[in-house]
């Protein structure tokens, strides 16, 4: 989204459940993530906040996981946070919850994000 000077990148993603191929899989996403400024990454991450920290392909990234645990599995009495979003560090976060919706096995995940000026306004939205 946005002009080629400010855009902002968002992926979404459901990621593999064993260590190694998810660790694969976020290399991958991480170098498609490089190619942009601004970066929203979200979706099923299938491992907990610290070990999504811990993992080799974030690992000098520009990418942040969420500081707070976001209890999203299972849905019916979530306990782990297994979802998340990701953001450059351009991009503030406001709040961030779980939706109390069992649409699935997993909890949605919500973030209310603050854009900088120029991305914002390239947008279209100031």
């Amino acid at each position: 989204f946005g002009s080629a000077r400010h855009r902002l990148a968002v992926i979404v993603t459901h990621l593999a459940l064993t260590r190694g191929t998810r660790s694969r899989q976020l290399a991958a996403l991480r170098e498609l993530a490089d190619d942009y400024e601004h970066v929203v990454l979200m979706g099923d991450i299938n491992c907990g906040p610290r070990r999504l920290r811990a993992d080799p392909a974030l690992q000098g990234s520009r990418l942040r996981v969420h500081p707070d645990l976001l209890a999203s599995f299972p849905s019916w009495r979530p306990r782990r946070g297994l979802d998340h979003i990701l953001l450059s560090p351009e991009l503030k976060t406001l709040n961030a919850a779980t939706l109390p919706v069992q649409l699935s096995d997993h909890l949605p995940v919500t973030m209310e994000v603050e854009l900088p000026k120029p991305l914002y306004r390239a947008l279209g939205t100031g």
